[in-house]
Protein backbone atom coordinates (compact mmCIF):
# COMPACT_ATOMS: atom_id res chain seq x y z
CA UNK A 1 0.00 0.00 0.00
CA UNK A 2 3.03 2.21 0.98
CA UNK A 3 4.71 1.59 -2.05
CA UNK A 4 1.67 2.73 -4.90
CA UNK A 5 1.03 5.69 -2.27
CA UNK A 6 4.91 6.69 -3.28
CA UNK A 7 4.01 5.59 -6.89
CA UNK A 8 0.80 7.63 -7.17
CA UNK A 9 2.74 11.07 -5.64
CA UNK A 10 5.48 10.22 -7.63
CA UNK A 11 3.16 10.01 -10.93
CA UNK A 12 1.58 13.33 -9.82
CA UNK A 13 4.61 15.47 -9.60
CA UNK A 14 5.48 17.73 -12.34
CA UNK A 15 9.26 17.35 -13.61
CA UNK A 16 8.80 20.27 -16.31
CA UNK A 17 7.19 23.87 -16.24
CA UNK A 18 6.28 25.43 -19.71
CA UNK A 19 4.05 27.71 -20.90
CA UNK A 20 0.81 27.76 -22.29
CA UNK A 21 2.01 28.85 -26.11
CA UNK A 22 1.70 24.88 -27.86
CA UNK A 23 5.60 24.82 -29.48
CA UNK A 24 6.19 24.73 -26.27
CA UNK A 25 4.41 22.27 -24.48
CA UNK A 26 5.64 20.39 -27.70
CA UNK A 27 9.53 21.07 -26.80
CA UNK A 28 9.08 20.31 -23.56
CA UNK A 29 7.66 16.74 -24.05
CA UNK A 30 10.39 15.42 -25.90
CA UNK A 31 12.21 15.38 -22.41
CA UNK A 32 9.62 12.38 -21.58
CA UNK A 33 8.82 14.60 -18.11
CA UNK A 34 5.66 15.36 -16.32
CA UNK A 35 4.68 18.51 -17.50
CA UNK A 36 2.85 21.91 -15.81
CA UNK A 37 1.79 24.46 -17.74
CA UNK A 38 2.96 27.81 -15.85
CA UNK A 39 1.41 31.03 -17.03
CA UNK A 40 3.89 32.96 -15.31
CA UNK A 41 6.59 32.23 -17.58
CA UNK A 42 4.46 33.10 -20.48
CA UNK A 43 6.13 35.12 -23.57
CA UNK A 44 6.32 38.96 -22.76
CA UNK A 45 3.19 40.61 -23.34
CA UNK A 46 4.34 43.43 -25.30
CA UNK A 47 2.70 44.66 -28.36
CA UNK A 48 5.71 43.51 -30.66
CA UNK A 49 5.63 40.03 -29.45
CA UNK A 50 2.03 39.15 -28.81
CA UNK A 51 0.17 41.12 -31.97
CA UNK A 52 -0.65 44.20 -31.42
CA UNK A 53 -3.94 45.71 -30.26
CA UNK A 54 -5.43 42.28 -30.82
CA UNK A 55 -2.96 40.37 -28.51
CA UNK A 56 -2.97 36.35 -29.42
CA UNK A 57 -3.87 33.79 -26.50
CA UNK A 58 -2.43 30.92 -26.28
CA UNK A 59 -4.85 27.46 -26.24
CA UNK A 60 -6.65 26.81 -22.95
CA UNK A 61 -5.52 24.12 -20.86
CA UNK A 62 -8.33 22.04 -21.37
CA UNK A 63 -7.32 22.41 -25.52
CA UNK A 64 -3.44 21.16 -24.45
CA UNK A 65 -4.77 18.48 -22.47
CA UNK A 66 -6.52 17.13 -25.93
CA UNK A 67 -2.86 16.79 -27.49
CA UNK A 68 -0.72 16.88 -24.52
CA UNK A 69 -1.97 14.16 -21.95
CA UNK A 70 1.67 14.32 -19.64
CA UNK A 71 0.10 18.07 -18.79
CA UNK A 72 -0.54 17.88 -15.20
CA UNK A 73 -4.52 19.02 -14.93
CA UNK A 74 -3.96 19.67 -11.64
CA UNK A 75 -1.35 22.52 -11.75
CA UNK A 76 -2.65 26.17 -10.87
CA UNK A 77 0.06 28.39 -12.53
CA UNK A 78 0.91 31.38 -9.74
CA UNK A 79 0.42 34.43 -11.84
CA UNK A 80 -1.84 35.17 -15.56
CA UNK A 81 0.11 38.43 -17.07
CA UNK A 82 -1.96 40.30 -19.28
CA UNK A 83 -1.35 41.99 -22.60
CA UNK A 84 0.45 44.64 -21.94
CA UNK A 85 3.69 45.01 -19.56
CA UNK A 86 6.90 46.74 -19.52
CA UNK A 87 10.10 45.15 -20.09
CA UNK A 88 11.00 45.51 -16.54
CA UNK A 89 7.11 44.32 -15.35
CA UNK A 90 7.89 40.94 -17.44
CA UNK A 91 11.63 40.42 -15.94
CA UNK A 92 10.09 40.82 -12.37
CA UNK A 93 7.15 38.44 -13.16
CA UNK A 94 9.55 35.56 -14.93
CA UNK A 95 12.16 35.84 -12.22
CA UNK A 96 10.47 35.53 -9.32
CA UNK A 97 8.15 33.16 -10.95
CA UNK A 98 11.11 31.10 -11.49
CA UNK A 99 12.59 31.48 -8.09
CA UNK A 100 9.57 30.08 -6.48
CA UNK A 101 9.53 26.89 -9.00
CA UNK A 102 12.97 26.25 -8.65
CA UNK A 103 12.79 26.68 -4.42
CA UNK A 104 9.57 24.29 -4.62
CA UNK A 105 11.80 21.56 -6.34
CA UNK A 106 15.14 21.78 -4.48
CA UNK A 107 17.20 19.67 -3.73
CA UNK A 108 15.80 18.38 -7.61
CA UNK A 109 15.92 19.77 -10.62
CA UNK A 110 13.33 21.88 -12.74
CA UNK A 111 13.47 22.47 -16.57
CA UNK A 112 11.31 25.81 -17.38
CA UNK A 113 11.03 26.23 -21.02
CA UNK A 114 9.45 29.63 -22.10
CA UNK A 115 10.33 32.13 -25.08
CA UNK A 116 13.76 33.99 -25.30
CA UNK A 117 12.84 37.42 -23.09
CA UNK A 118 11.55 34.74 -20.39
CA UNK A 119 14.23 33.03 -20.75
CA UNK A 120 16.74 35.74 -20.32
CA UNK A 121 14.58 37.17 -17.38
CA UNK A 122 14.78 34.10 -15.54
CA UNK A 123 18.69 34.59 -15.65
CA UNK A 124 19.11 37.46 -14.54
CA UNK A 125 17.22 36.97 -12.09
CA UNK A 126 19.14 33.58 -11.01
CA UNK A 127 22.10 35.75 -11.29
CA UNK A 128 20.70 38.08 -9.04
CA UNK A 129 20.64 41.19 -11.37
CA UNK A 130 17.87 43.09 -11.76
CA UNK A 131 16.63 44.87 -15.06
CA UNK A 132 17.98 48.06 -14.44
CA UNK A 133 21.92 47.03 -13.59
CA UNK A 134 22.07 44.00 -15.81
CA UNK A 135 23.36 45.23 -19.20
CA UNK A 136 27.48 44.97 -19.12
CA UNK A 137 27.06 42.64 -15.88
CA UNK A 138 25.06 39.65 -16.86
CA UNK A 139 26.67 36.21 -18.48
CA UNK A 140 23.44 35.42 -19.86
CA UNK A 141 24.13 35.81 -24.14
CA UNK A 142 21.65 36.53 -26.53
CA UNK A 143 19.32 33.96 -27.05
CA UNK A 144 18.99 31.51 -29.56
CA UNK A 145 16.50 29.86 -31.02
CA UNK A 146 16.37 26.56 -28.98
CA UNK A 147 18.97 27.38 -26.72
CA UNK A 148 19.79 26.13 -23.30
CA UNK A 149 20.90 27.91 -19.92
CA UNK A 150 21.76 25.93 -17.00
CA UNK A 151 22.09 26.96 -13.55
CA UNK A 152 23.33 25.16 -10.47
CA UNK A 153 23.04 25.24 -6.80
CA UNK A 154 23.55 23.26 -3.50
CA UNK A 155 20.75 25.02 -0.86
CA UNK A 156 17.81 27.09 -0.97
CA UNK A 157 17.07 30.22 0.90
CA UNK A 158 18.50 33.59 1.33
CA UNK A 159 22.39 32.70 1.74
CA UNK A 160 22.10 30.19 -1.50
CA UNK A 161 23.77 31.22 -4.39
CA UNK A 162 23.18 29.78 -8.48
CA UNK A 163 26.38 29.03 -10.22
CA UNK A 164 25.77 29.74 -13.98
CA UNK A 165 27.02 26.22 -15.57
CA UNK A 166 26.30 26.77 -19.14
CA UNK A 167 24.91 29.49 -21.39
CA UNK A 168 22.57 29.08 -24.74
CA UNK A 169 23.81 25.78 -24.93
CA UNK A 170 22.88 24.58 -28.59
CA UNK A 171 24.77 21.04 -28.82
CA UNK A 172 21.58 19.36 -28.52
CA UNK A 173 19.89 20.28 -32.00
CA UNK A 174 20.57 18.80 -35.41
CA UNK A 175 22.52 20.19 -38.41
CA UNK A 176 22.93 23.93 -38.76
CA UNK A 177 20.71 24.84 -35.32
CA UNK A 178 23.79 23.70 -33.66
CA UNK A 179 25.24 27.09 -34.59
CA UNK A 180 22.54 29.03 -32.80
CA UNK A 181 20.21 31.14 -35.15
CA UNK A 182 18.35 34.14 -34.91
CA UNK A 183 20.04 35.24 -31.26
CA UNK A 184 17.89 37.30 -29.27
CA UNK A 185 18.27 39.80 -25.99
CA UNK A 186 15.97 42.00 -24.17
CA UNK A 187 16.43 45.82 -25.47
CA UNK A 188 17.83 47.18 -22.11
CA UNK A 189 20.64 44.44 -22.50
CA UNK A 190 21.03 45.80 -26.35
Amino acid sequence: ERERERERERDSRTDAQCDPFEHLSQNSKQTKKKLAVEDGITEWQSPELVGGENPYKPPSLIDLLENFPEINPKWEPMCRPEPFETEEEMCTRAARVARILADSCFPSDVLIVSHAPCNIAIGLGLEGLDLKEARGRTKIEPWPLGGLTRFTRDSVGESSRWELAESCATGHLSAHWREGKQRWTLPALR
